[in-house]
């Protein structure tokens, strides 16, 4: 049985813009009989196996204004021009604090789901479009 080729599109720096990330049909295998075999989607993967390059819950991306060094196991050492990828806070009080939660993007470009996530000043990053 012929192995089907699969489409690969470039990678986009616009990812989450569009639709684009959505499953990718491949293209339709022939069996032994001639018959043409049902398709099956094709996911992007991200390194957590999930269907996009970001976090499940990613919400969105800020840069880090500032340096901010880590007091504490459930924060991140972010150096200026960090990008974090911020995910949701668990804990309305470190919300209403001012605090935000979320994964260095160098960190999780390498680790994926094993790359460290943690709280981090909202007030020393801007929000990236």
């Amino acid at each position: 049985m012929p192995i089907p080729s699969v489409v690969i599109e470039p990678a986009s720096s616009n990812e989450g813009d569009d639709d684009r990330d959505a499953d990718i049909i491949s293209p339709t295998a022939t069996s032994n009989n001639g018959v043409a075999a049902e398709s099956q989607p094709v996911r992007h993967m991200s390194p957590s196996g999930g269907v996009s390059g970001l976090p499940d819950d990613f919400l969105y991306k800020v840069e880090t204004m500032h340096d901010f060094e880590a007091a504490n196991s459930d924060e991140l050492e972010l150096n200026r021009g960090d990008v974090v990828l911020v995910v949701p806070t668990a804990s309305v009080k470190d919300q209403d604090a001012g605090w935000l939660t979320g994964i260095k993007e160098s960190d999780w470009l390498t680790l994926g789901v094993g790359a460290h996530k943690g709280l981090f000043p909202d007030n020393f990053t801007q929000r990236l479009e």
